[in-house]
């Protein structure tokens, strides 16, 4: 198994898609924003990558080595950005909200996590890049990832909802804070089952044990 990879199993997988699905229908709704114009911001690329959300999500769950946590994590960090930074998701931001928030989440929650270097080769941004991001990101979070328990456990009451069909495909943010701090007893317990195959997301392997920095196939090593 390449290097970082994870096995998510059956619940990690249903995880990834419905939080894929909600960013997706996210860029497709043009009022995130009210009538304000967007701010153009340092996670906008020049051109939309030639890979589609769902299929990056994918990618960076099968080789980021985190948490499913994360991934719910990662969705509150990009919905305070649109709740409080006026941020709109869009095909040009979305790739390097998604992996940016994701490492974050990860180094905030995971006992062990991967470096920038390993986020940069799977999210394909330089390392120079990645890290400016990273710092960026924690600037409009106002350096606060904490996330309480009441807000962990609506957002994963709400994607489970959406996975069942009983609420609109918005973002949840209604903004209940409390000092209650989130635990890692909020795992998504599932029944582990082998991944689901992407072979347009592999990463070919050099040798065992070395980042995949290299070879990434279908040409979107770089999302520039």
């Amino acid at each position: 198994m390449p290097f970082g990879a994870k096995d998510r199993g059956e619940g990690g997988d249903l995880l990834i898609r419905v939080v894929s699905s909600v960013l997706e229908e996210l860029i497709a709704t043009p009022t995130q924003n009210g009538d304000e114009a967007a701010p153009i911001t340092k996670f906008h690329g020049l051109r939309a990558p030639s890979i589609g959300v769902s299929d990056y999500l994918v990618r960076i769950s099968k080789f980021s080595g985190c948490s499913d946590e994360c991934f719910v994590l990662a969705l509150i960090y990009i919905d305070r950005l649109i709740t409080k930074r006026r941020i709109v998701l869009d095909q040009l931001n979305v790739h390097r909200l998604l992996v940016t928030s994701v490492m974050l989440a990860a180094k905030f929650f995971d006992d062990h996590y991967l470096d920038n270097q390993h986020y940069a080769a799977v999210g394909g941004v330089p390392k120079g890049e990645m890290n400016v991001l990273e710092l960026e990101f924690l600037f409009l979070l106002e350096f606060n990832l904490h996330v309480t328990r009441a807000d962990y456990d609506m957002y994963r009451t709400a994607l489970h909802a959406k996975f069942e069909g009983t609420i609109p495909p918005r973002h949840f943010l209604e903004d209940p804070y409390s000092d209650e701090p989130a635990t890692k007893d909020h795992r998504i317990k599932q029944q582990r089952q082998p991944d689901m195959h992407y072979a347009s997301t592999q990463i070919h392997q050099p040798f065992a044990g070395h980042p995949p920095v290299q070879h990434v196939n279908n040409g979107w090593k770089d999302i520039r």
